[in-house]
């Protein structure tokens, strides 16, 4: 069993990345009206695009207050090497936000897969922990089993932290 972690969202503070560097607030279900910079006319924006680059936005990222501790749950659940990272786009910017400047001991040789399709690499028995809900029922499709990080939570670590008592014992159970 593997366990993938999304990052933008349940790892990366990626909102409040976009609020600091391009002065836009997003609502944590709104990710239909974000897109990266383009140069020129933007329909979207009415004008100028407003949207920040990839880079300029990784520039500022901050990685959530939970992130450290999700990472040490999750290894504690499956062998480190089990611990995967998954994002649509952009790995190595946000290797720098995750492992140089968010300071997680992920390992050295700790990857992140590049998938706008995270899906793809659904085995059956894999854990996918995403923001997105569709992401999630795309997962659970292929017979992994996903959980859904709802950032428009209250509490969406404390959350998290009750499924994941409920599924240590349920996995400890199965052994």
């Amino acid at each position: 069993m593997s366990l993938w972690l999304d990052i933008d969202g349940v790892l990366i503070n990626f909102l409040a990345a976009l609020e600091k560097c391009a002065g836009i607030n997003l609502a944590p279900d709104d990710w239909d009206k974000f897109h990266w910079h383009n140069d020129g006319h933007c329909e979207a924006c009415a004008g100028p695009c407003k949207f920040p680059t990839a880079e300029q936005l990784y520039a500022v990222a901050e990685l959530q207050p939970w992130a450290t501790e999700l990472i040490i749950n999750a290894q504690l659940l499956v062998w480190p090497s089990n611990v995967k990272y998954i994002t649509k786009d952009y790995p190595e910017l946000k290797r720098k936000v995750l492992f140089c400047l968010g300071g997680c001991n992920c390992g050295d040789d700790a990857k992140i897969i590049e998938a706008v399709d995270k899906s793809e690499y659904c085995n059956f028995a894999d854990v996918l922990i995403d923001d997105c809900p569709a992401n999630c029922l795309a997962w659970e499709a292929k017979g992994g089993t996903a959980y859904w990080f709802n950032l428009a939570s209250e509490n969406p670590y404390e959350d998290f932290c009750e499924w994941y008592r409920n599924f240590r014992i349920m996995i400890q159970g199965a052994k």
